[in-house]
Order: structure tokens, then sequence, then C-alpha cells
């Protein structure tokens, strides 16, 4: 297990790994700079550069596509690097798990590394094309549609609000006790933001932010994956919500 009490944790240790030939990287990315998967792929790259160990990278499409005019958000500035963003990059970065392996290794001067790249794929293709089901890669991402609003709906976890953990549709899902979401829904949809309805409901976490409690919101569904502009349109969710208080 990479995962732990310490930042030390997430990353291999030289004993773990040093005594491999090759160590296989098989893991589903979901187009996000949040999403930790690319960045313990990163942390182990850096060990197995240093102790000679080869990295043989199976990549795998990105599943809301790598279209270039679907990149949204700054690139952190680097006192807020952390392991959902381990070095500055767009938080949807329109980039395949080895496409950013790649650049990092060119970067950093990283050796041993090989990549099994995808072909045969638009750019801005999602996973509607791959003509096979979405496996979930982790709980909290159930279906490609948690992936394609999880890089605006991730920014809930900085508020008091629920992301809908605890249900079974979370990021898609969203509210607090006190939000109105008959309110939220009818304003988002004055915003003028594409792509994408809010429609209101009340709902219930089994755990985490308000778990046991009712809380209004609303779920967001997606009508045009290609117009939807997900952190635009959650930026804008939350500033409606914070406006209700």
């Amino acid at each position: 297990s990479l995962y732990g009490e310490k930042f030390e944790d997430l990353i291999p240790r030289d004993e773990d790994v040093r005594d491999l030939d090759v160590l296989v990287v098989d893991l589903q990315d979901v187009g996000a700079r949040y999403y930790t998967f690319v960045w313990t792929a990163l942390l182990a790259l850096r060990v197995t550069s240093r102790l000679g160990v080869r990295m043989l990278v199976l990549d795998r499409p990105n599943p809301i596509g790598c279209a270039d005019d679907a990149i949204e958000g700054k690139l952190q500035d680097e006192p807020y690097c952390s392991f959902v963003g381990l070095v500055p990059i767009p938080i949807r970065h329109a980039l395949t798990l080895g496409e950013i392996l790649a650049w990092r290794a060119k970067e950093e001067k990283l050796e041993g590394l090989a990549i099994a790249g995808v072909r045969g794929l638009e750019a801005a293709a999602d996973a509607r094309a791959w003509d096979r089901a979405f496996v979930l890669p982790s709980p909290n991402m159930p279906t490609f549609d948690t992936a394609l609003v999880y890089p605006g709906g991730c920014l809930l976890e900085g508020t008091n609000l629920s992301e809908g953990r605890g249900c079974t549709r979370p990021f898609e899902i969203f509210g607090a006790p006190w939000i109105d979401g008959e309110r939220l829904a009818r304003e988002y949809a004055a915003s003028g933001c594409q792509g994408a309805i809010a429609r209101p409901l009340t709902f219930r976490p089994t755990f985490h932010k308000h778990g046991g409690q009712n809380c209004g919101g609303v779920q967001v569904h997606v009508t045009d994956a290609r117009a939807f502009r997900p952190v635009a349109s959650y930026l804008a969710l939350v500033t409606l919500a914070r406006a209700q208080d």
C-alpha cells in the first residue's frame, strides 16, 4: 500500500523496488490534477530512475478526452503543489497518465521509462468511444458521468457543502442542509454555463459531511460533454450556493 499518515508513506521504499526487473504501471487516470494515481506513478518513477529499475506504463485513454480546447484551470503556484497536484498543471489537463509521466521524465531527466501508448483514438474522444464499459477506478469514481464533472466537482471538497460522498452519485450530487435546491437550480440555469443542467433534489449522505442529515441541493446532468466546462460550471455553482448563506 502507498497510503499512510505521512508524505513519505506515498513513496515506494527502496527495498521494495531495488530487486525488481521492471515495475509495471497499469492505472486509469480521469483527466483531473487532483486524481492521485498519476502522482503515485511519478513518485515511483523518481525512485525507479534513481535505482536503475525500468518502469513500463500501460497507458490508457483519458476518459474525458484530450481536446486542447477543453483545458481548464490555472497552474497552481509552487508552494501549493501537493499530492493532489505534485507539479504545476491545469486542473483539467487533457493528457493521459503516460503523457504526464513522459513530460516529467524529460523535465526531471528521469531514466528507464517505457510507455505502451494509446493508438487509434481521436484526441477529443471520451470514454463513450472506447467500445467497452467504464470500470470504476476508485469507489467515488463510479461512472463516466462522475469523471465528466470531477474536475469541477472536486472543488467542493474545500467547502462545507457535501460533495455527495455517502451517496451513489458523488460529485454529481451536492448540497447542504441549508441549501435551497430549487433556487440553486434556477439561478444556475440563468448563469450562462453551457452543456449541463442542475436538477434540484433532496438527499441524505450516509457518511462524511452532513452524514444522516437531509440536504437540499442539485444533481448536475451533463447534456453536452464537448460544451460542458466543469471547472467554470462548479465555480458558478459554489458562488451561487455561497450567496444563500
